[in-house]
């Protein structure tokens, strides 16, 4: 049966809605490699229409992909795959000590349901990923230092199971709560000659005990804004998830007239909480050629980051496409919040790179990859010496990455003990 004869029967499956139901136009997500043409897309209106459709998939045999961020470039979708597109379930309601979400809400819509009742809960630190394969993936948060992870937040879930059962979960840990209005962050840029400096700087900044101060070093193209616009750049950048008096001191490294001399700007901002996602926006483009690839680290060295910002501007030079979106984040946390658990095993490891490769030309693929690879690779660079196994960090894992980089073997039988259930 053809893909259109699916989308049709999906159609007439839910002739009954209000709303649309199917569309005949392949999904576009945040990006497009391991997208082809879906058997169907599906926009249900209600918890009914998902269990028809999740019945009437399995007698297809076609696999169910619930979709809503579409922030998940590791997942393929193929003529054998059901997208369920979640945009109707974008509802958010805050009550004190909870906030409750559809599946389909991002994390734009959280943060600012939470800042407008004065409060504030765990998302990522990108306002256009969905809730939902955040939770999945553990929820990894700027709060890390003060909560842990957010999936250890959870209070209850209402899900749908593949057989069309409907079961709310209510394990016993308990919600975030504060009434955080505003984040202190500090920002400086520099040149890329000055990365000797920047990188001591954040080195520093690494062996920091506070929980509440949260640090990072980009590699990327300068802003508009920057002396040199789309020239090679660094950002090292700080925020501070406590009183203001506080902070200057637990960065004090940012302060240092020393360091300053190497930079070309720094400010200093009180972020409103809703807004504090806002400067990745522009990574939110739908569509194009994207990979990212992760590694999760015990430690960060120099020699690392001086290597990696030489793969990553030589690959810039060979690809003039993916040289003014191309990414390289090094970061780290306080892990003494992090509840240990199966399903992440390596949460005891305080440093983590992140990877974005951003092209425009499918030719570039196998280049991309390999400079991924070579990346991965310098970035574990002390790990490795250290006798640590790769680890990566659920939901930020390469297409056709190695799973047993994300969960171990203990979380494996578990994943099979529950699904027999």
């Amino acid at each position: 049966m053809s893909p259109s004869n699916f989308s049709s029967d999906f159609a007439s499956l839910l002739n009954g809605s209000k709303s649309p139901t199917t569309t005949d136009e392949a999904p576009t997500r945040w990006s497009q490699p391991g997208v082809s043409h879906p058997a169907a897309v599906v926009i249900p209106s209600s918890e009914k229409e998902i269990i028809s459709v999740l019945r009437l998939a399995a007698t297809k045999k076609l696999q169910v992909i619930p979709m809503a961020g579409a922030h998940s470039p590791f997942v393929p979708i193929t003529d054998k795959s059901v997208v369920l597109d979640m945009r109707n379930f974008r509802d958010v309601s805050v009550r004190p000590g909870s906030v409750t979400f559809g599946g389909g809400s991002t994390a734009g819509d959280v943060i600012k349901a939470c800042a407008a009742e004065q409060c504030y809960t765990l998302a990522p630190n990108n306002n256009a990923v969905g809730m939902v394969g955040f939770l999945l993936g553990g929820g990894s948060s700027p709060f890390n230092g003060i909560h842990g992870l957010t999936a250890d937040h959870i209070m209850e879930l209402r899900v749908i199971t593949a057989d069309g059962r409907i079961l709310t979960l209510s394990p016993s840990s308990t919600g975030a709560e504060g009434d955080l209005n505003c984040v202190w962050a500090r920002s400086v840029m520099f040149p890329l000659t000055a990365i000797d400096a920047a990188a001591t700087a954040f080195l520093k900044l690494q062996n920091s005990n506070s929980p509440r101060l949260l640090s990072s070093i980009m590699f990327l193209p300068a802003p508009p804004s920057a002396p040199s616009p789309g020239e090679p750049a660094i950002s090292l950048t700080t925020m501070y998830f406590g009183p203001a008096c506080d902070a200057e001191q637990s960065a004090a490294e940012l302060f240092d007239p020393a360091l300053l001399h190497h930079s070309s700007t720094a400010t200093t901002s009180m972020v409103p909480l809703q807004n504090m996602s806002d400067r990745a926006e522009f990574l939110n483009k739908i569509g194009g050629y994207k990979q990212l690839g992760n590694a999760l680290l015990f430690d960060i060295c120099l020699d690392s980051i001086r290597q990696g910002a030489k793969a990553w501007s030589r690959f810039g030079d060979e690809h003039q496409d993916a040289k003014a979106r191309t990414i390289i984040f090094w970061g780290n946390w306080n892990t003494a919040s992090v509840q240990p658990n199966m399903f992440l095993p390596e949460s005891d490891r305080k440093g983590f790179l992140q990877l974005l490769v951003w092209y425009s030309e499918d030719n570039a693929i196998e280049s991309a990859k390999e400079f991924m690879d070579d990346m991965l690779r310098i970035g574990r660079q002390k790990d490795n010496e250290n006798g640590s196994a790769p680890a990566t960090f659920p939901n930020n894992q390469l297409l056709g990455g190695r799973i047993n980089e994300v969960y171990s073997e203990t979380a494996f039988q578990e994943i099979r003990r529950v699904k027999a259930l």
